[in-house]
């Protein structure tokens, strides 16, 4: 019954009644929930216009509850978690995603819900309190749950926080033995939501751990060793969209921390460094959902290794450029520029959606979104520590989970 009215309801939101072009509707659970579980609503994207729509959707939707005398504010979460990113709402038409939200354990009866980040009508649903005894009728109720990132969620406070840091892939080159893979991830140190004192301050959302890991592998010897990795742990702060008013900049936020390298050898293998660095990230709108990204990177050495690469400054200089251009569902070329005074080095990634290459139609709704096919050149110094100051180039192919 209910998803009748909400059927009904989307055909009203396309008529002349409503004369907003973009709209958004908040659908909690038909039934009961219990005070304290986490919840799944549905969020629906509405277009009235007679063209496409692109909505930026945040890492997370910020929420009002209304109980009574009390309206508490809490955050819808994406589920599965996505980071910030856009979705386009085609013309005449509609686009539903599910959240999840942590019901607070001091309210109950009655209670509405509305966005803040999106403009809302009130929704209404009700919450009950429940004993031991209820409880454990509760608990005896099998739940299913849709993905095992869900599954995950029962053993790991806040597992949605660990979003993607630098790209993630894997490469094998034309030239086996120098074949490459990346992984990364970044985790947001605090949750400002759960502490009171903490609210006032979002600010302390910006505090994050990053770790990036990369291996080049000689898949041509017999063992197939690893040639270098290097790991890279880090502590950064990440401001959220300064909004700039500046034409065509769509974001703008600045990143800047301390890391480590170092490649976990000993001896005469050795390598390590760390450095100070900061990046603003820049994000341009450049029409028909294909958007630039620009980050300048600087950097200062400190406690370098003087004994196993004294001079590495001179390879890796103390600037990278990055680029990045293209479309959500299509091409995405990126690029990394660095200059130090021996020369300087690049490194380009093209990448394309899998489920597009195989032209097979409606593989898209079983084959992950985020696969990408896989082209990777790179010339210069420095990209492995061992051999920091020997040039070097290679071409590869491979597959990518993180662009």
């Amino acid at each position: 019954m209910l998803r009748i009215l909400i059927a009904a309801i989307l055909v009203l939101f396309n008529s002349a009644a409503f004369a907003a072009e973009f709209e958004t509707i908040v659908v909690p659970p038909s039934e009961p929930v219990v005070a304290g579980n986490t919840i799944t609503v549905e969020v629906y994207f509405m277009n009235t216009s007679d063209h496409i729509v692109t909505v930026q959707t945040p890492e997370f939707i910020e929420s009002r509850l209304i109980s009574g005398n009390t309206s508490p504010s809490v955050r819808l979460t994406p589920k599965p978690f996505e980071p910030l990113h856009e979705i386009v709402v085609p013309a005449n038409g509609f686009l539903k995603k599910l959240y999840t939200l942590d019901v607070p354990e001091s309210i109950e009866g009655s209670v509405g819900i509305e966005l803040v980040t999106f403009t809302s009508k009130r929704a209404l649903f009700s919450v009950i309190k429940t004993d031991i005894k209820n409880a454990k009728c509760v608990s005896e109720t099998p739940k299913n749950y849709d993905t095992v990132e869900e599954i995950q969620a029962l053993f790991q406070t806040d597992f949605p926080y660990f979003p993607s840091n630098e790209p993630t892939y894997f490469g094998v080159g034309t030239d086996p033995e120098k074949s490459k893979f990346q992984f990364s991830f970044k985790y947001r140190i605090l949750d400002v939501d759960k502490h009171e004192w903490a609210k006032n301050r979002p600010w302390l959302s910006g505090f994050h751990f990053g770790y990036t890991q990369t291996s080049l592998w000689d898949l041509k010897s017999d063992s197939k060793p690893f040639d270098d990795t290097s790991y890279k742990p880090e502590i950064f702060y990440l401001t959220k969209n300064i909004n700039p008013d500046f034409p065509l900049i769509s974001h703008l936020c600045v990143q800047s921390g301390f890391q480590h390298e170092s490649n976990g050898k000993g001896g005469t293998d050795s390598r390590s460094t760390n450095f100070l660095y900061i990046k603003p990230i820049f994000a341009f709108d450049l029409g028909n959902d294909y958007h630039l990204k620009v980050g300048p990177k600087a950097w200062l050495y400190t406690g370098n290794d003087n004994e196993t690469n004294p001079d590495i400054e001179k390879y890796r200089g103390y600037f990278d450029l990055e680029f990045k251009v293209g479309k959500r569902d299509s091409l995405v070329v990126g690029s990394n520029l660095r200059y130090g005074s021996q020369g300087g080095s690049i490194q380009v990634d093209a990448t394309y959606p899998f489920y597009k290459i195989l032209f097979l139609d409606g593989i898209q709704d079983w084959l992950n979104p985020n696969l990408y096919f896989l082209v990777q050149y790179y010339n210069g110094y420095a990209e492995s520590l061992i051999r920091y100051n020997e040039k070097s180039h290679a071409l590869r192919i491979g597959i990518a989970l993180v662009r």
